[in-house]
């Protein structure tokens, strides 16, 4: 029998945590899944852990390999897949125990291509405290307009149709921000979005997690290539692009730059600076852009200033967003 659910899970070093992860799935009260689990190269025992859940229920397949990082083991797994949906879980989270059975009842006559669910963050070292479910799902159609419901969520917490994305794969050249690209090359091809308010995704938050590792410059390096092809697609979507999702994405370009900036050392600023303006140059092309936008990109890459770049980008967006705050108060 084809499952309904497929859930991908890249391991790496993750022994403490994976066998409360692989618990989670294993317990699920909906019993049509497979998981298959990508050991990308562990030293830890990791790999063991897995194998021993494999001879405790044939829904866990288990793929070693040799080191290759997180999008190389995801799209070992996506060459295997079998199942209707597919769903992404890191090796140190945990999901809902009730999640494939809500994401089954959900998608019961409905036309979506992608399900959108929450996500709960949650400490190193503290117990999930389970949170309120929310109100009812909706549906929205995605075919026309690229929803900031999609774009503005995890790529982790969804489900994503296998006939549809099938084809897509994580971009191997880059080891940051992988996910938020195929998370738009998804959106690109969706026509109905269902978000449904379920806490689903137990996000774990710790020290060392590749999400919150920041001991290089190498994160902003990889979002300087993104951003181009990131822009680039969803000026050629043909779909309609809502502004906030433009200011909010050369906001956060400019955090990033910031962020790095203050993290390394005054060697590496050359470069860093060298890289954002690259971008910038770049990015600035896309016809798509408002007016507000290219006026922008424009002043920051005429001026080549930092402070031209901070003030612009970030702190007259973060002014916009207070004064909207404010009015909807009102």
């Amino acid at each position: 029998m084809i499952p309904c659910f497929t859930i991908i899970i890249p391991v790496y070093n993750v022994a403490p945590y994976l066998r409360e992860c692989l618990d989670s799935v294993l317990n699920q009260t909906f019993s049509n899944w497979e998981a298959i689990c990508v050991d990308d190269g562990s030293t830890d025992g990791s790999g063991d852990i897995l194998n021993e859940y494999a001879v405790r229920d044939s829904r866990f397949h288990v793929i070693h390999k040799e080191n290759g990082g997180v999008s190389s083991a995801r799209n070992a797994a996506l060459d295997v897949a079998q199942g209707e949906w597919i769903l992404f879980l890191d090796g140190d989270d945990l999901i809902s125990l009730e999640l494939l059975e809500c994401l089954n009842k959900s998608s019961a006559n409905k036309e979506a291509d992608i399900i959108v669910f929450e996500v709960v963050k949650f400490s190193e070292g503290k117990s999930c405290i389970p949170c309120p479910k929310g109100g009812p799902s909706c549906l929205i159609d995605v075919s026309q307009r690229i929803s900031e419901v999609g774009l503005f969520s995890y790529f982790f917490c969804k489900a994503y149709l296998r006939s549809l994305f099938g084809p897509i794969r994580f971009n191997e050249n880059i080891s940051n921000h992988e996910d938020g690209l195929y998370l738009l090359e998804c959106l690109m091809l969706a026509k109905k979005l269902l978000k449904i308010y379920f806490p689903g995704y137990w996000y774990r938050k710790r020290v060392g997690s590749a999400t919150n590792s920041s001991s290089n410059y190498k994160p902003l390096l990889d979002y300087t290539f993104l951003a181009p092809r990131y822009f680039s697609i969803l000026t050629q979507s043909g779909k309609i692009v809502p502004h906030s999702l433009y200011s909010a994405k050369i906001c956060r370009f400019t955090q990033m730059y910031i962020m790095w900036l203050l993290q390394n050392p005054p060697s590496a600023r050359t470069v860093l600076w060298a890289r954002w303006f690259e971008m910038v140059r770049k990015c600035k092309q896309f016809r798509g852009f408002p007016f507000w936008h290219r006026f922008v990109l424009n002043a920051c890459a005429f001026s080549r200033s930092k402070i031209v770049a901070i003030i612009l980008c970030g702190m007259i967006f973060r002014i916009k967003q207070f004064c909207l705050i404010i009015l909807k108060k009102r």
